[in-house]
């Protein structure tokens, strides 16, 4: 339902024509991207001193240093799309 019309059918995002002004997805990767990386590393720092305080020594989950991970390569794509060109523009 792009512009108000009501229709029990489900219409697609993509067929709406006003699709970059109601969802603003290019806005949103370019100024909430680092928040992706806050929490990742959030969630891997409270995990390791969880695990950590119960081991006695410090300690780690592979899932979340993959977690992690990821999310630092997802966060140096964006940073250098962001700085390098104008593909998150608009």
């Amino acid at each position: 339902m792009c512009s108000g019309e009501a229709s029990s059918a489900i219409t697609p995002l993509m067929d709406c024509a006003n699709f970059s002004a109601t969802s603003p997805w290019k806005k949103v990767l370019r100024h909430e991207f680092h928040g992706l990386l806050v929490v990742a590393a959030g969630a891997f720092v409270f995990d390791a001193m969880q695990e950590s305080w119960r081991a006695r020594a410090w300690r780690v989950d592979a899932p979340w240093l993959w977690f992690v991970a990821a999310s630092a390569v997802l966060f140096a794509i964006f940073a250098a799309l962001k700085r390098g060109t104008r593909l998150l523009e608009g």
